[in-house]
């Protein structure tokens, strides 16, 4: 656990379905990194939604959720998904974005993982804050009092359910709290661009 306050931890733990792994997937857990971020800081953790059945997936998510007021799912290599948490509005400026993913230690990173630019990375978003409580709605939150996913029936993996979850249903501009001077033809292309270079819309 956090020891101080943090800006930008990221957890990447076992699949929940190992025993006493669950605890770090369950919304005891996420308050407790909550109250540990710095203010407008954000918290990311791999979601490994393709070793679990959906049901169970979703009460992840629904635990992520209730912890953080805002949240964003995004799409990362080979097609993994991170959940992003924080206390604050998921929100960009897109010049310093641009600047930033432009530095060349920076390009060299994200070219590794098939991003090419800070409008590629844009479009990772694959469900906003609003998609990601709509689709939990239904579900009960991952709790450390009740393990019993460590009992999920793996039999139950679907991977059309989690091709579906990786599909974009958010919008990458709800991310841009400030356009600045960035051409109008470079704002319809970051609302656009999928990865890849296909268009979105």
């Amino acid at each position: 656990m956090l020891s101080q306050e943090q800006d930008t931890p990221a957890a990447e733990p076992p699949p929940p379905a190992a025993r006493g792994v669950v605890n770090l997937y369950s919304l005891e857990y996420y308050e407790l990194v909550r109250r540990r971020l710095a203010p407008g800081g954000a918290f990311a953790q791999w979601l490994p939604v393709k070793q679990l059945p959906p049901y169970e997936a979703l009460t992840l998510i629904r635990a992520f959720v209730d912890a953080f007021p805002h949240a964003a799912l995004v799409s990362g290599e080979s097609s993994e998904l991170i959940l992003l948490g924080s206390d604050r509005p998921l929100k960009l400026s897109l010049p310093r974005l641009l600047a930033r993913t432009r530095r060349p230690a920076v390009a060299k990173d994200l070219r590794s993982v098939g991003i090419r630019d800070g409008f590629d990375l844009l479009a990772t978003l694959t469900l906003d804050d609003a998609a990601l409580r709509r689709r939990t709605r239904d579900v009960e939150p991952c709790s450390g009092k009740d393990p019993a996913i460590e009992y999920a029936d793996l039999s139950e993996l679907n991977l059309e359910f989690s091709v579906a979850l990786s599909r974009r249903q958010g919008d990458p501009a709800t991310l841009i709290s400030r356009w600045g001077d960035t051409p109008a033809e470079e704002r319809e292309r970051g609302g656009r661009r999928e990865r890849g270079g296909k268009t979105m819309r």
